[in-house]
């Protein structure tokens, strides 16, 4: 039997984290822009993938909301 469920995204995980992307560059040290193109695969990077994969889980404690 074919499983039909898929591996969340990087960015699904580091939002179920608790993180935003503009709050993770921040904490990282990286731009918004460069931490959004390691994530979806236009960049690579294995130390900030590392990086992402170790930060902490978070509370969110604002919500962006959408234009």
């Amino acid at each position: 039997m074919i499983s039909t469920t898929q591996e969340p995204t990087a960015i699904q995980r580091l939002l179920a984290m608790g993180w935003t992307i503009s709050d993770a560059a921040l904490f990282l040290g990286v731009s918004r822009q460069h931490l959004y193109m390691v994530l979806t695969g236009r960049r690579v990077s294995k130390r900030l993938t590392a990086k992402v994969d170790a930060l902490p889980y978070r509370r969110l404690t604002r919500m962006r909301r959408s234009k």
